[in-house]
This record gives C-alpha cells, sequence and structure tokens, in this order.
C-alpha cells in the first residue's frame, strides 16, 4: 500500500512542501520516487537567531536544506555536507516539544538522558529522540565523554 512522505525546503522566506509517493516492494524493503532539482542552501547563522524551543543562539551554524520525512516519522538530513544545523530539520522535530531540545547549553549527561526517557514515554520514538538528541548536540555544543545514547533507552524504565 502505497504512504506519502512530505519533503520540505526553504530559501529565504519560502518553503516548499513537495508530497513523496513510497511504495512498498518486499515487506523489508521500501522504494521511494522522488522528483527534486534543489539543492542545499547554507545560510550563516546570526547571533539573534534562536530556533525554538530553545532560548539561546546556537553554538553551530545554521543551513537549510531540503528535509525527507520517513514512514516511521523520523527525518534528515540533520545537518548540510558542510556541518551546519539543518534549521528544516529542527523546526520539524521541535513540532512535538522534546524536552530535550530545550536543555539548554549547560546540560549534564544524566539531565539529557532524563529527557530523553521523558520523551520517549510521552510523545516520542526511539529513532525520532535520537534525532532530536542529536541536534540538541549540535545545537548546545554538547561535548560528553560518555554520550547520553550509549544508555538510551535501556536505562529508561518503563512509565508508571
Amino acid at each position: 500500500m502505497p504512504t506519502a512522505a512530505f519533503l520540505l525546503s526553504a530559501c529565504g522566506a519560502s518553503t516548499t512542501v513537495t508530497v513523496v509517493r513510497t511504495m512498498t516492494v518486499k515487506e523489508a524493503q521500501t522504494v521511494t520516487v522522488t522528483q527534486t532539482s534543489a539543492a542545499s542552501t547554507s545560510v550563516a547563522s546570526t547571533a539573534e537567531s534562536i530556533l525554538p524551543p530553545a532560548t539561546v543562539p546556537p553554538q553551530a551554524p545554521e543551513c537549510s536544506a531540503q528535509l525527507q520525512i520517513g514512514a516511521d516519522g523520523n527525518a534528515g538530513p540533520l545537518t548540510c555536507p558542510n556541518g551546519a544545523l539543518n534549521a528544516l530539520a529542527w523546526a520539524y522535530f521541535a513540532k512535538d516539544d522534546p524536552l530535550v531540545m530545550t536543555l539548554g547549553p549547560n546540560a549534564t549527561p544524566d539531565q539529557v538522558l532524563q529527557a530523553m526517557c521523558s520523551d520517549l514515554h510521552t510523545n516520542s520514538t526511539g529513532v525520532i529522540e535520537l534525532s532530536a538528541y542529536r541536534l540538541a548536540a549540535l545545537y548546545y555544543g554538547w561535548q560528553f565523554g560518555i554520550s547520553p545514547t550509549q544508555e538510551f533507552p535501556g536505562a529508561c524504565s518503563t512509565p508508571p
């Protein structure tokens, strides 16, 4: 049965949404048919540029790159080829208000893991939460000795 996904792209102040049809070929394999000709567009970050739900500017430069959303709700790319944070990916994941994207630059690994577990039990999935974490880590400049993702989701207890 065909399913639909969406591609988002931005250029300046305008945003384009393209519907992509995904057709199941076999149970374990899907083929995505797209017609795109747009390339990634890098945009320099400014000190005043704060992406909600963050309350501080990003530590990484921002860019806008066409976003592909998978059938499982995950999306990418999270970064542009130059390593900059894809602002379209940030906006896509931020729409579900994940706690991990609100923690700020001074979060500890334990706070991050607790937020990820809370998100997992309320409105997220493991793959989506890992993407939200990767965006937040880039945005806030987190550099932990041991990544909270190494304990996730195993350290998350079942919800009460």
